[in-house]
């Protein structure tokens, strides 16, 4: 769960901070046709608001996409953990 909270917490600091640059250089950001041209203008921070983004939603091999695969590997090795099912159910209850 580290691992998730470190890497959704950069991948959203680095997106804030690309709408926050452009919002500084005159592009609003306010709407989707504000990014029209944004590769032309601005490449450097066309790339990285694309792989932000696309971390973000956790498309391999970026960094979301592992965070999720972790959280999603430790779910399922609980639930087929035979005493994890009673801690599961524990916890629920709780």
């Amino acid at each position: 769960a580290a691992v998730y909270l470190f890497i959704y917490t950069f991948m959203n600091l680095g997106a804030w901070a690309i709408l926050i640059l452009l919002r500084r250089q005159d592009i609003s950001g306010e709407t989707v046709e504000d990014f029209n041209g944004l590769f032309f203008k601005r490449p450097i921070a066309a790339v990285l608001m694309l792989l932000f983004l696309l971390s973000l939603a956790g498309i391999p091999p970026l960094g979301g996409f592992f965070a999720k695969y972790f959280v999603f590997a430790a779910v399922i090795q609980e639930v087929l953990n035979p005493n994890g099912a009673y801690t599961s159910v524990a916890l629920w209850l709780a």
